[in-house]
């Protein structure tokens, strides 16, 4: 590639995270792991805040299943770096950083990401409602959760970001569900549509998992 060629990095880091993220978000797990090791290196040599972000947080997703411990430890690295809570990037993956270290099973690292991080524009308003949803369900209060993913599954659809309306809706049903109220079945519809309408996979079938869970039985 003419810009690796030449040394220039920084764009490649962006179109690469990008890429890497949306493989993730369909299911293309073992061609995303192709690019974890350049894009974390990359990242790091840039020593800019934007690149740390971009290329670390993606990483640390793909590792998750398999390797918890080292997706932990990349977004320890990404919390530590000088400026990161500063850039636009950070509130943008936020909500992203925390449902991966609680996948890793690091509720530590998931407070730490949500810590400083100050409500000044309605992005941060926003990606702060998902990761105090997401830690609230991780914490068994699911009643609270409940509330704060229909907060910011409004929120997100109000902003115009698809992808975590859809996983704030997801969440609101999966603890609806957990409470055994009768409303679940109304956000894990909504979740659905948006999540088949942009190819997300692992998350559609983890939807419709719930949705069957849902379903009044038949006489």
């Amino acid at each position: 590639m003419t810009l690796e060629a030449g040394g220039v990095t920084t764009p490649l880091i962006e179109v690469r995270a990008v890429e890497l993220a949306c493989r993730l978000a369909r299911g293309e797990h073992e061609t995303a792991l192709a690019a974890v090791d350049w894009l974390t290196e990359a990242a790091r040599k840039s020593g800019a805040a934007e690149m740390v972000i971009l290329g670390l947080a993606p990483a640390a997703s793909a590792l998750v299943a398999e390797r918890p411990a080292r997706a932990s430890g990349l977004l320890n690295e990404l919390d530590e770096a000088v400026g990161t809570r500063e850039t636009i990037y950070y509130p943008r993956q936020l909500a992203g950083m925390v449902r991966t270290a609680l996948v890793a099973g690091d509720r530590a690292v998931a407070e730490r990401l949500c810590a400083g991080v100050e409500p000044r524009y309605p992005l941060h308003q926003h990606a702060l409602s998902s990761a105090r949803a997401e830690l609230a369900e991780n914490a068994g209060e699911h009643e609270e959760a409940a509330r704060l993913y229909s907060q910011a599954a409004a929120g997100w659809h109000e902003f115009g970001n698809v992808p975590e309306r859809a996983y704030s809706l997801l969440g609101e049903g999966r603890c609806v569900r957990a409470l055994g109220g009768p409303y679940a079945e109304e956000p894990l519809r909504a979740a659905r549509d948006l999540f088949a309408s942009m190819g997300y996979v692992p998350a559609l079938r983890e939807t419709e998992s719930f949705l069957e869970g849902t379903a009044a039985p038949t006489s």
